[in-house]
């Protein structure tokens, strides 16, 4: 696979502050050369599917080829770190390569399942947990885009052609790219996206738009009115010819030509005088049957006339299978009567909305559609925004890891694993089977036990036909192990994988689970080693480094259960001792945590001795590292038995050498009831040592938080300080696209409109100033929009406010102040207003929320607020509305 073009911004900076802090820790306790093994694999299927197909490891590689710290991005390190952190770690990070880093992976393209490590990273600890947060990155979303398109595709006949046309709705730039790149890998046929086109060879597609149309008002507006033959070259009267075919398509179809709008043919002729091989016309501008489809039927044949052939017509809107229909019928009736067999079979193409949802529908209904443009639903993922891969540690220095939780799903596999696909005599997969790394490889026609990894009842005897070894090693030495392939033909190996799922694991509804199992001997290990690891009985900052340097944004992390899963006891601490922040005394700073946790024993009412050490090890070393900066993650094992006592025997320790702890970390569990619990034994040990602040310390929170989940915590109380939120803020799950749309209002001091079917799809002509009105308490009023030329509204005065489209809402508003909402920003080739800081953009954000209504802000079933026009801008939209439709007959 070529190496295609390497965005700037992934670099070693594109993570979470947590990797450096985590990177310095393991650095100052002479821990980061410790040979590790990390998986990184996701925990349930998308939407409600029953598979998911890998995709990203080409841009993951990319990113291990080229991973170096430049010097700018130490002085900026240098800037958020705390001022004890030495130079010697900086110099360490700007001379850090992966030469010996090894990554095995599953090939890109793969059916892959839950659980299954995708990707395996092998390597010194430090290393390798660098990479977590940036291989999550890549791989998240590229696999859920494919896997996306997969979906789409299969919810229709398998003779319907997909493109990606989303990029206007897309997440950024970067989620753009990315998109129309993994669309094509899940079975999409093209994209719109240029760029894509030329990184990826991707083929792209495109027609025109509304605003394309409406920019022609009469055939006055043609300059170019002639088209040559395509075979003999002569030049024919094009225009003539269009106007001829219309008059002969008026009985055929039962409309009268003299009342289709000019303006449409005029564009549909121009466009297919510039694109005689490629017409594509988009038909809903106006009125389809009437107007939209006769016009581009009067170009079609004019086309043909010249030895060109038409492609098609798109839809944007109104009852496509309706439509659909309407217009197969008069393609049938026109082919037939002008006797062109061909124009029966002209591509009918749609781009409204397009979801699985809609494509069952038109299933179901019957439709003649042949080509679906898909924007936002693909691009933003709109049923399900994030996949969910996770990236833990499994193993350390040849000791297996495991991460537990109350939560079973979150325990992990521990140990490095070897991944195999069993295939029945007809070469379709059976199940896939995880074994020790050490076990031998399971041999074809072998009968093998395989179990389900958490339940014990779940377990079948398998005899494959055929057995898959699905990892690769991908990455080692420095450099990658086997020539990529192209994207082609990535693509056609993913097409290949899906076809080797039965039909029951690929359908959309009710799919029947893929099984993913173990061997006994691994199931046998998980588990004891489960049993021996439990203990009896508006936001203010980011966790992105790379924002950060690149925005100025306050940066904030702490370690992930990775690095609280790398110690196993006291016995690994290489640094025991930390300097008083006062007196600069050396003190014994591990024998002061454990004398601090037998001290908490009959307070907690816990048994000190049944804490997980290897934690306490954890937040010793990490307490040693950042002495200032102490917020500890304690659910890794067990909360309140084992993480908040260690967490607190650290923070004793520390305040006894003139340190204050910030704070601990939740990331799982029940929140409401844990934070509570941990800030009663905060105020505990706060009046059994008595130190105040201790009652006070910080608790976050940061397991998959809402405004659903933040509303339950409201009505349940709760004693949580900070939020850390991810995947709901990055994804915006709940809408993951605005819906911005960019229009033609005006042309030649001309206003435009664009007339729909869709009411709110009609947009408003005419170059427009915009007011926001206020009372007397400085709240927004309404905001008015009114036409280039009207004066500019008075506070004091009296104002008709008009909603656009219906007659009846309407209101008389009185404005204590009016502010004018525009701003001239670019003029003469150059930037017009000195732009504000980001924080300064960050405050008036902050002010202008605050001058709305709290009706208006709140979050459950908010008073809409009212955006008019003034009476004059209402009655001019009417009128140029009821110019721009043709006038309807009824039989």
């Amino acid at each position: 696979m070529a190496m295609t073009l390497k965005s700037q911004a992934v670099s070693p900076m594109l993570t979470d502050l947590y990797q450096i802090t985590m990177a310095y820790a393991y650095w100052k306790s002479g821990k980061h050369q410790d040979e590790s093994t990390f998986d990184l694999f996701f925990r349930k299927n998308p939407f409600g599917g029953e598979f998911t197909l890998f995709a990203g490891l080409e841009e993951c590689l990319k990113f291990v080829k080229h991973y170096k710290f430049q010097t700018s991005d130490i002085d900026y390190l240098r800037k958020v770190l705390p001022a004890y952190v030495e130079q010697e770690f900086y110099d360490f990070l700007l001379t850090l390569d992966l030469n010996d880093i090894k990554i095995y992976a599953v090939p890109e393209g793969s059916v892959v399942f839950p659980r299954l490590p995708l990707i395996r990273v092998e390597g010194p600890v430090l290393k390798a947990q660098l990479l977590e947060t940036t291989l999550l990155t890549l791989i998240n979303y590229a696999s859920l885009v494919a896997t996306n398109a997969t979906q789409l595709c299969a919810a229709t006949e398998s003779n319907k052609l997909f493109y990606e046309f989303g990029l206007r709705s897309a997440q950024g730039p970067d989620g753009g790219l990315s998109a129309a790149k993994y669309c094509y890998l899940g079975g999409f046929d093209g994209t719109s996206n240029v760029l894509a086109g030329k990184l990826y060879g991707i083929p792209i597609q495109g027609t025109h738009s509304y605003a394309y149309i409406s920019a022609y008002e009469s055939l006055d507006d043609l300059k170019v009115r002639e088209l040559s033959d395509q075979i003999t070259g002569e030049l024919r009267p094009f225009v003539q010819l269009c106007l001829k075919y219309l008059d002969e398509l008026g009985p055929v179809l039962k409309i009268s030509p003299n009342l289709t709008n000019k303006g449409e043919l005029t564009a549909f002729i121009a466009y297919a005088i510039s694109f005689p091989s490629g017409f594509l016309a988009l038909v809903d501008t106006y009125d389809v049957l009437k107007s939209g489809v006769p016009n581009f039927l009067a170009v079609a044949l004019s086309l043909h006339e010249c030895n060109y052939r038409a492609i098609g017509l798109r839809l944007d809107s109104g009852d496509l299978s309706y439509l659909s229909l309407e217009l197969r019928a008069k393609f049938v009736e026109v082919a037939r009567k002008f006797n062109i067999p061909y124009i029966e079979n002209l591509n009918i193409v749609v781009s409204s909305d397009i979801d699985v949802d809609t494509l069952q529908s038109l299933e179901k209904q019957k439709h003649s559609i042949d080509i679906f443009h898909v924007g936002a639903s693909i691009v933003t993922c709109t049923k399900q925004p994030a996949l969910g891969c996770v990236y833990k540690l499994v193993e350390l220095n040849g000791i297996p890891r495991i991460k537990l939780s109350q939560e079973i799903e979150k325990v992990t596999i521990p140990g490095r694993k070897n991944l195999y696909r069993f295939y029945d005599s007809n070469g379709e997969a059976l199940c896939d089977l995880m074994t020790k790394s050490d076990e031998p490889e399971p041999i074809a026609g072998v009968r093998i036990l395989c179990r389900e990894p958490f339940f014990e009842s779940k377990r079948a005897y398998v005899t494959p036909t055929s057995v898959h070894c699905m990892y690769k090693l991908y990455w080692a030495n420095g450099q990658i192990q086997h020539a990529l392939p192209s994207w082609q033909e990535v693509r056609n190996y993913a097409q290949q994988q899906i076809s080797t799922l039965r039909k029951d694991h690929r359908r959309h509804l009710n799919p029947t689970p893929y099984k993913v199992s173990v061997t006994d001997r691994l199931y046998s290990f998980l588990h004891q080693l489960w049993i021996d690891s439990i203990p009896i009985g508006g936001f203010d900052g980011t966790s992105n480094v790379l924002a950060g340097k690149l925005y100025g944004i306050p940066i904030q992390g702490t370690h992930a259960h990775a690095y609280v899963s790398s110690y196993e006891s006291l016995d690994e601490l290489k640094v025991r001792e930390l300097s008083d922040r006062i007196t600069g005394e050396s003190r014994p700073f591990a024998q002061l945590c454990l004398k601090y946790l037998d001290e908490l024993g009959p307070i907690l009412k816990i048994f000190p001795d049944q804490t997980s050490k290897g934690e306490l090890a954890a937040f010793v070393a990490y307490a040693i590292s950042f002495p200032s900066g102490f917020l500890a993650l304690v659910d890794t094992y067990d909360v309140l038995k084992s993480g908040v006592p260690n967490f607190l025997a650290v923070t004793l320790a520390l305040h006894d050498c003139n340190y204050q702890a910030l704070g601990l970390r939740l990331d799982s569990g029940d929140l409401a009831y844990l934070s509570m619990e941990v800030r009663a034994n905060f105020i505990e040990v706060a009046q059994k040592f008595n130190l105040p602040y201790i009652e006070h310390l910080t608790i976050v929170a940061s397991n998959d938080i809402n405004e659903d989940t933040l509303h339950s915590l409201g009505k349940q109380e709760h004693a949580i300080d900070v939020f850390g939120i991810g995947t709901h803020l990055v994804t915006c799950q709940k809408q993951p696209a605005l819906g911005c749309v960019y229009k033609l209002v005006e042309l030649n001091g001309t206003p435009r409109i664009k007339v729909s079917q869709d009411i709110e799809k009609v947009t408003i002509p005419g170059r427009k100033n915009l007011y926001r009105f206020y009372d007397s308490h400085g709240l927004a009023l309404c905001d008015l929009m009114t036409t280039a030329d009207e004066p500019e509204p008075i506070a004091g005065t009296r104002m008709l406010c008009r909603h656009p489209f219906f007659e009846t809402k309407r209101a008389y508003v009185t404005p204590t102040t009016v502010q004018c909402m525009y701003r001239l920003y670019w003029a003469d080739g150059q930037i017009q207003h000195a732009l504000p800081t980001w924080q300064e953009v960050r405050s008036y954000a902050q002010q202008q929320i605050e001058t709305l209504r709290k009706d208006h802000r709140r979050n459950l079933n908010p008073t809409p607020y009212k955006v008019s026009i003034t009476d004059r801008l209402y009655k001019f939209l009417h009128k140029l509305w009821v110019q721009s439709v043709p006038i309807g007959e009824l039989a």
